[in-house]
């Protein structure tokens, strides 16, 4: 094999493994994507949302069985907010207890 024949495959087998790097990285990220996605840890659970719609910031109760109730809306002000905290609580934000509801609810208001 020559040397130029020996640069080529070098620079195909760097390119080859980057390619790879990238698709790795975008794996990771894709799976790592859903940090607010619910997943309950046995079958019979509750969940709490907190999401704002229209400038007003709710928060729901979702039963084991997906039922939604107990809608409040709180005093959470949007207007102070980063982006970031914005964009977050207009997907809305899943927990699993009461308590990290209301945490939340805390942290937001501050």
């Amino acid at each position: 094999m020559t040397h130029k024949q020996t640069k080529i495959l070098l620079k195909i087998v760097l390119g080859l493994s980057l390619i790879f790097i990238i698709y790795c990285f975008v794996l990771f990220m894709l799976q790592n994507n859903n940090k607010n996605e619910y997943k309950p840890n046995n079958e019979k659970y509750e969940r709490f949302l907190l999401r704002s719609i229209d400038n007003n910031v709710y928060s729901v109760e979702i039963s084991a069985e997906g039922n939604i109730s107990n809608i409040q809306k709180t005093d959470i002000n949007l207007n102070f907010m980063r982006e970031i905290d914005k964009k977050s609580l207009t997907e809305g934000i899943y927990v699993n207890t009461k308590a990290e509801l209301l945490g939340l609810i805390e942290d937001f208001s501050s």
